[in-house]
């Protein structure tokens, strides 16, 4: 053991000479703390390392609580390696332009130090599943740490309908669940197991999952796959006629309108929009916060007149609470649930 050796090296020399040595980080690793009572939960660690077998884990998680407990709980599998602070705002660079980030090393240093998770959903909750969820489970800064690429588990998302996702390092894939499952009281979700065996091609979760994937990145405004899927169950989006910068699409079970903003209008906020959504009807506004008046479908807007962008009833029905609308740029949102049996209505207006 020589003066100049790392902590590591000093380690290995004194364990190959039988020296037994514990770290903090060892005995976390080896008892994952849970309040109250608990249960034995299962899970799938997929190693970056192909040379490494996919490994069925039980860990113990605590035995009523509702939600998910896998975030808090495998923050410990993810402590290992740093993240540069030059690496971080080279990552900041690419998406806050003209946005200084402000933080020390010191700091990077401690938050690696506890670990984050990020959860990656390869399936959503629907009928077909029992309304589960089944996800994987990531180092949330892997990337900035440089860890080694996941080959696996990147095609075992394509699988799913996720194309070219860059995952990286060690991860695992647990599921979620109704409170029901395991005969509890509430409406939140608990964790229920993941076996080994479920990684199987003809797992019953995995029918048809490319397609409910879909509709629910639909609903959510963030398809990010690229998939094949009947005409019937999916339309292309198409223009609303008669409606100026109006398109639309649906699937059996959503409506997905975008409404493009006034040219005119360079700055808003959210509170310059109003939408509203009823069971049978549709209706978005935004204020016209210029200094000059705006002509729109023939109809001139004063300053601080609210604009009408659209404003129609439904060809169906669709869920109010269930339904929700956002902005993405120069475009207004909406993404409605269906009701009364869902179905293709063909058409966006009655």
């Amino acid at each position: 053991m020589a003066e100049g050796d790392s902590q590591e090296e000093r380690m290995a020399w004194l364990r190959d000479r039988g020296i037994e040595i514990e770290l903090p980080s060892d005995r976390k690793r080896e008892a994952i703390p849970t309040d109250g009572p608990s249960r034995t939960l299962k899970i799938v660690k997929i190693p970056a390392d192909e040379t490494k077998n996919y490994t069925e884990i039980s860990i113990p998680v605590e035995e009523s609580k509702i939600g998910d407990q896998l975030p808090s709980i495998l923050r410990i599998f993810f402590n290992q390696g740093s993240v540069r602070v030059d690496d971080v705002k080279e990552a900041a660079a690419t998406q806050l332009t003209n946005q200084e980030v402000k933080i020390t090393q010191k700091t990077l240093d401690k938050l690696s130090d506890v670990g984050s998770v990020e959860v990656f959903p390869l399936a959503h909750p629907n009928e077909y599943n029992n309304n589960c969820k089944v996800s994987f489970y990531l180092d949330e800064v892997g990337q900035l740490k440089k860890l080694a690429p996941n080959h696996r588990a990147t095609q075992f998302a394509k699988l799913c309908g996720f194309e070219n996702v860059p995952l990286v390092g060690d991860m695992f894939i647990g599921r979620v669940g109704p409170a029901s499952m395991l005969g509890l009281n509430g409406s939140g979700p608990v964790n229920v197991d993941f076996s080994l065996s479920e990684l199987s091609s003809d797992a019953p979760w995995l029918k048809d999952v490319v397609k409910h994937n879909y509709e629910a990145g639909l609903k959510a405004n963030r398809v990010a796959m690229e998939s094949d899927l009947p005409e019937t169950d999916i339309s292309a989006e198409a223009e609303v006629s008669g409606a100026k910068g109006v398109k639309w699409s649906e699937t059996s079970d959503y409506v997905e309108v975008s409404v493009q903003l006034p040219a005119e209008i360079t700055k808003f906020t959210a509170k310059d929009v109003v939408v509203k959504i009823s069971a049978a009807q549709v209706s978005i506004k935004i204020k016209n916060n210029t200094a000059e008046s705006i002509v729109r479908e023939e109809k001139t807007y004063a300053p601080n007149e609210l604009i009408v962008l659209f404003e129609s009833p439904l060809a169906g029905r669709v869920s109010v609470d269930d339904s929700t609308w956002s902005i993405s740029g120069h475009t207004v949102e909406l993404s409605l649930e269906k009701t009364g049996g869902g179905g293709m209505w063909k058409k966006l207006t009655a």
